[in-house]
């Protein structure tokens, strides 16, 4: 690898761990350890689920280029850390992050913790789509050179992270825009916060069919003060890389 390329490495490296980083301090060690752990869509070669992985976080990589690219390096010898003792559950799919692969993995993605996807390219949507539909944790950077996803109304960066800003939350989404300060590629970061406790009964009770009606069989919407208080479900999330 030339010095070059080994700079690129390293700086996507450091972004992974920066997002993983800011994951575990918003949201928990224990939740992104739970169920089936964390879908990284169009993760090759691996930066993200390396960093995962060293923090004991289970990782699964949905790429149709999985170890198809040649970017594989010393950084994201993800078949190397697998044989370390102790090293969390890891597998990768060679398929598309879409409706097939849901209906063929559908329990697997119902138990994973969490999705994230940087730079997904033509993932990107289905991750936002998937995300709000299930209410999944997710943290997203909508690739910032690939102009052809961009809108034609607004043809712009800004433009497209508010695009899928819409389709999210279009879709029964709870997204919001962080601000990565000193991020090496991309400062925009869409995240989805984990659903609050005190929600959850509610959300399930959704899922069955009464959204209108909290009352019904006793059941009533109690939502904390301090809640009611904040008006931003993400103000309190702190950027990664400051």
């Amino acid at each position: 690898m030339t010095p070059c390329g080994d700079r690129w490495c390293q700086t996507k490296l450091n972004e992974g761990k920066c997002v993983v980083d800011w994951m575990i301090k918003t949201w928990g060690l224990d939740l992104l350890r739970s169920g089936s752990g964390v879908i990284d869509v169009g993760g090759e070669p691996g930066f993200v689920a390396a960093a995962l992985m060293e923090h004991g976080i289970p990782a699964t990589v949905v790429d149709p280029s999985w170890r198809m690219t040649g970017k594989t390096n010393r950084l994201t010898n993800i078949e190397q850390m697998v044989q370390l003792p102790g090293c969390p559950k890891f597998q990768a799919f060679q398929e598309m992050f879409d409706e097939n692969f849901y209906t063929h993995h559908r329990d697997f993605v119902d138990s994973a913790s969490a999705i994230v996807s940087l730079y997904g390219d033509e993932a990107t949507e289905p991750s936002l789509r998937f995300a709000a539909s299930l209410g999944k944790p997710c943290a997203l950077i909508p690739c910032n050179e690939c102009i052809r996803f961009f809108p034609t109304h607004n043809q712009t960066y800004d433009g497209y992270v508010q695009a899928c800003m819409d389709v999210a939350n279009q879709n029964k989404g709870r997204f919001e825009l962080v601000n990565l300060v000193g991020a090496p590629f991309s400062r925009a970061l869409l995240v989805q916060p984990p659903l609050p406790q005190w929600a959850q009964k509610y959300a399930q009770a959704e899922v069955e069919g009464w959204p209108g009606d909290h009352s019904k069989n006793g059941e009533e919407l109690a939502v904390p003060l301090k809640v009611l208080k904040e008006p931003s479900a993400c103000a309190d999330l702190l950027a990664p890389c400051a």
